[in-house]
Order: structure tokens, then sequence, then C-alpha cells
């Protein structure tokens, strides 16, 4: 699958991947293809919240790597109640 074949689409909470491999005719001759194709997704959730906006991606020798940088913890603040 190319790159420009691969969706990622990334929430703060997890990420979905898909792609498409379009069937390739290769004639009559064929007997058993190995391959498959067709649409395919695959979701993941995180246990920690991610930076959906530095989400990165990179396809190299087939591979997919995906890094998704963690949110800083949100720290308690303390507010005054007004009259």
């Amino acid at each position: 699958i190319g790159k420009d074949a691969i969706d990622i689409k990334a929430t703060e909470h997890g990420m979905a991947i898909s792609a498409e491999r379009p069937n390739v005719d290769v004639g009559e001759d064929r007997v058993l293809s190995e391959f498959r194709y067709g649409n395919w997704r695959r979701s993941f959730y995180f246990g920690k919240r991610i930076d959906p906006n530095q989400l990165q991606a990179e396809l190299q020798d087939g591979i997919l790597h995906v890094t998704a940088p963690k949110v800083d913890s949100v720290k308690a603040v303390s507010i005054k109640v007004g009259n």
C-alpha cells in the first residue's frame, strides 16, 4: 500500500488508520492470490491523552511508524469565589 492510500484520523483519546488496497487483475491465468485487497480499518484507544496536532506518521519499507506525543498532565488550579 502506498502512503497516499493510508488515512489516519486522531483525537486526544485514540486514532483510526484506514486504507484501501485495489484488486490487481493479472489476467485469467491466476489460480491463487495470497494478497488481500479491499478496505480495512484499525482503531486504537490510548490510556493517556495525546496531542493530535503533533501526530507524525512515516511509511518506511512497508512499515507504518506513528508517533503520538502525550499531552502534559493538567495541573489543578485554585479559584476564588466572587461575591
